[in-house]
């Protein structure tokens, strides 16, 4: 969604989408500033995390909290254009959530379908984001991560996401995600 704040911080703006966002990515378009991620998934409340950074989370007001229909602006600019990037689970497609690792032991999360792309930051600590995907990998053994609050090349790691026909399993040794 492309919308350009009024003046009002918190106003309403319609998604397009059939559900309530789960997650929302802001980020301004005509100023410099933070990737802002909205997410209701860690524990139902409006929790916000910045994309650009490794920050632990925060809370946003209960009133920021997504509808079926709205999400709220988050500048009381009136000129502040932004990008919004909506996103809500589809059963069989994407699967927006939040797990509790079981460090140092395994973590299998169900998604119900075999993910293809996965974006983990911890929300309670200062971690970078990791991104995994099935395309720069050969077999779950030879995998590479990106970081999303980077600018460094992927970094080669060991075992540490497995791909399954049900969702990922975050191995032990994983106490960066």
């Amino acid at each position: 969604v492309k919308y350009t704040a009024n003046g009002t911080d918190g106003a309403s703006v319609g998604h397009g989408l059939d559900s309530a966002p789960e997650m929302i990515l802001y980020k301004g378009i005509n100023a410099t500033g933070n990737w802002i991620t909205l997410t209701t998934a860690i524990d139902d409340s409006a929790d916000y995390l910045f994309l650009n950074t490794t920050a632990a989370k925060g809370d946003y007001a209960s009133n920021y909290i997504p509808t079926d229909n709205l999400f709220y602006s988050i500048s009381s600019s009136n000129s502040l254009q932004f990008i919004a990037y909506c996103f809500h689970s589809v059963d069989g497609i994407q699967k927006v959530g939040s797990y509790t690792s079981q460090y140092p032991n395994t973590t299998h999360v169900e998604t119900g379908f075999e993910p293809a792309f996965v974006m983990i930051k911890s929300y309670n600590q200062a971690r970078n984001w990791c991104i995994h995907d099935n395309k720069r990998k050969v077999t779950n053994s030879d995998q590479r991560q990106l970081y999303a609050n980077l600018s460094s090349a992927e970094a080669d790691i060991n075992d540490q996401i497995e791909f399954t026909s049900n969702g990922f399993t975050v191995k032990g040794g994983s106490n960066d995600l």
